[in-house]
Formats: structure tokens, C-alpha cells, sequence
């Protein structure tokens, strides 16, 4: 799964998923017929991108909890 990385929404991938981010890229720039694991690779991807997407607003929902409760101390 990307990782949220640094305060302003930055993610970091791992090789494996850089490489089928490149393919999915590479089809889309020249379309051309699918095989049923590019196609599942993909929609994996796609699913960790929004898991990743929803841990980086938990994140940075937490931090500005975190800011408050420092501020108010």
C-alpha cells in the first residue's frame, strides 16, 4: 500500500507498485487490449491509492488534534 508521506500529501510507493503505476500509464498513453492481471494489478493499485488517500486525512486529522491539545495546554 503508497504511505502518506510528509505533511503536504506527498506518497511513497513501493517498487512493485511503481512498476504497475508505469504499465497503467503506459495503457493509457498507447490503449491496448488487456490481460486479466494487468487488469486486476491495476484495480489493486487503485484500491491502495484511496486506502492510502483516506490514512493521510486520518493523519493529518490526528496532527491538527494533536496541534490543538498542544496549543491549549
Amino acid at each position: 500500500m503508497p504511505t502518506p508521506y510528509g505533511s503536504r500529501g506527498g506518497m511513497a510507493f513501493s517498487a512493485d507498485e511503481l512498476r504497475v503505476l508505469r504499465r497503467a500509464l503506459a495503457i493509457a498513453l498507447h490503449p491496448t487490449p488487456l490481460s486479466d492481471e494487468d487488469v486486476q494489478d491495476c484495480l489493486r493499485l487503485a484500491g491502495s491509492v484511496d486506502e492510502a488517500v483516506g490514512e493521510a486525512g486520518r493523519l493529518r486529522a490526528f496532527l491538527l488534534a494533536d496541534l490543538a491539545r498542544y496549543r491549549n495546554a
